[in-house]
């Protein structure tokens, strides 16, 4: 990645500046986001963004997406930016590790941003470990849960569910059990520790009838 002696600050247009496509946070909220561009309407924006040339006049976002839409959300036509100059991989990692440092992601979209640069930069899960200063086995344990099937991920980030609930689930062998084990945890407000009980049950319950 470039030396503090590559890098650059200026004030550039908001409205050449792209997404990151590694950006690995899905979900912005709103309230915040509204709070966020009061602040930047009053006190100006006190952390500039960080951005890479794209050609001569655009850019890609690195990191500072929050800044970037609250700039949007009041009509800024200009944002402070640290301009670098970073390989692909290295805006990729960099939007990771930013938002992995502000403990903003959920666990899914966390596991999701491991799983894209593994498979786009080929990266083994050691050397992305050593990377974002985590061990080999968090990073192993963060990618299990995207076997879990799109609906019941889904429904755990509707539901405001714990890792822990969604670990429990990767025991149960197919989406549909998955789905009636979440539709009882949901309902009943059950506990991580009851929710690994209603596994057990539902999978000794299987392993009785295929006797």
């Amino acid at each position: 990645m470039n030396t503090i002696s590559e890098q650059s600050i200026a004030y550039i247009p908001v409205d050449k500046v792209r997404p990151n496509p590694y950006q690995p946070r899905r979900t912005f909220d709103k309230m915040g986001l509204e709070e966020l561009a009061i602040s930047i309407r009053e006190f100006g924006v006190l952390q500039p963004i960080s951005v890479r040339y794209i050609n001569g006049t655009s850019y890609e976002l690195v990191a500072g997406e929050r800044r970037l839409r609250a700039c949007k959300m009041i009509g800024l036509e200009t944002i402070p930016a640290v301009i670098m100059n970073l390989t692909d991989r290295d805006s990729a990692l960099l939007a990771l590790i930013e938002n992995l440092q502000r403990e903003n992601l959920s666990f899914l979209e966390e596991s999701e941003g491991y799983a894209n640069l593994i498979r786009d930069y080929g990266l083994t899960q050691e050397e992305l470990a050593m990377k974002v200063g985590k061990s080999q086995s968090t990073i192993a344990n963060k990618m299990r849960l995207l076997k879990l099937a799109p609906l019941v991920k889904k429904v755990i980030i509707d539901h405001d569910l714990s890792e822990r609930h969604a670990r429990a689930l990767l025991k149960l062998p197919d989406e549909q059990l998955q789905l009636k084990v979440l539709q009882k945890v949901i309902h009943e407000g059950l506990t991580v520790k009851k929710t690994e009980e209603l596994v057990d049950k539902a999978i000794q319950h299987l392993m009785d009838e295929s006797k």
